[in-house]
């Protein structure tokens, strides 16, 4: 299936970021427009209204810790909609810049698509998943930024 990949530069130290990235709870809170049902270290439930055009409604998305290790942590997201569904599996991978922040290399793989969603474009997949993480890492920079951050 689709991958996907990129660089996010955080202005907080490794510890930090693994604190609060390998907590599936503190990143639920973090994405913008959600509705979180359920909010725990490994497990958090939420529901988004996605602006994409082949997406009608709401989803609800499970994400669970797969796997946590000291410098990488691994989700396996589980989306549901109206009609459509799809499983990613994510991985984040931390480590410190000579400044002391952190740089986060993380990867996802759209394991499958359910429903309508057989039906979208590779290119318009792509283009939106991009648009998706792009408001993802927005809200987690916003997040960390914060002073109820902790």
């Amino acid at each position: 299936m689709q991958q996907f990949q990129g660089v996010e530069q955080l202005s907080v130290s490794r510890e930090q970021a693994v604190a609060h990235l390998t907590d599936a709870g503190w990143l639920a809170h973090s994405l913008p427009g959600a509705t979180v049902r359920e909010a725990t270290p490994h497990r958090a439930i939420w529901r988004v209204r996605p602006q994409l055009a082949f997406a009608a409604g709401e989803l609800e998305t499970t994400a669970e810790v797969v796997a946590r290790t000291a410098d990488t942590v691994n989700y396996r997201l589980v989306s549901q909609g109206v009609g459509s569904g799809s499983v990613l599996l994510a991985e984040l991978r931390f480590s410190t810049t000579e400044s002391g922040t952190t740089t986060v290399h993380w990867s996802a793989e759209l394991a499958e698509l359910k429903g309508l969603l057989k039906l979208v474009p590779a290119g318009l997949i792509q283009s939106a998943a991009q648009k998706v993480m792009a408001e993802i890492w927005a809200g987690i920079h916003q997040k960390l930024t914060t002073p109820d951050a902790g």
